[in-house]
């Protein structure tokens, strides 16, 4: 029985009056915030600030260049003097280096919402085990190419199992089963005498 997906339900924009719930929503949607400011300081070279406050008083601050640097600019307290050759070079080799630490951050993120998203699919596939369907009943569409090669994987093993423990019985008890070949169209193995065994 295949699974129906909910899809993103919308939400309320109010203020969450459960203190946990609050915490937990501030936390993702913060890095979803620093990491989207991250990728328009590496695709667009932007000078970005942002500033935040929890309402349990932590800060918490994503900057590009610095926070510092930027908020300076804005308030024109210390406007960017011109700057000779080698200063400029520094400037530009920290720039790089800034954005390549963006692009692994970026990276690492994907890298962990991938997993998160896996990790749902396998707690998925466990309640769906528990409320009695299997694992290989689940709805293959869903899942991506390395995801499919590992079902494949698991699949030919279990083949290759029940292959042997076939001929194991063959041998142990004279059990003659029809088919000499799992998983695809069968072919009987024996003539019309094994099949009146059966």
């Amino acid at each position: 029985m295949p699974r129906i997906a909910n899809g993103r339900k919308k939400i309320d924009i109010v203020k969450i009056q459960d203190d946990k719930r609050l915490q937990v929503t501030f936390s993702k949607r913060r890095a979803n915030l620093f990491k989207k400011a991250s990728e328009l300081c590496t695709m667009c070279g932007a000078e970005i600030a942002i500033v935040g406050f929890t309402p349990g008083n932590s800060v918490y601050s994503f900057g590009h260049p610095c926070v510092d640097r930027v908020v300076d600019r804005f308030l024109m307290v210390n406007p960017p003097q011109d700057i000779n050759i080698s200063d400029q070079l520094v400037e530009v080799y920290r720039k790089e280096r800034i954005r390549q630490g963006n692009r692994e951050v970026s990276e690492k993120q994907e890298m962990l919402d991938r997993e998160i998203k896996h990790r749902e699919a396998l707690q998925a596939m466990k309640r769906d085990t528990a409320s009695g369907q299997h694992w290989w009943e689940a709805p293959i569409e869903d899942l991506n190419s390395p995801q499919l090669k590992q079902m494949e994987k698991a699949l030919e093993f279990i083949n290759e199992r029940l292959r042997r423990e076939a001929q194991r019985q063959q041998m142990v008890h004279g059990t003659i089963f029809p088919f000499s070949n799992f998983g695809s169209s069968l072919t009987p193995t024996g003539s019309s005498s094994n099949a009146r065994r059966s």
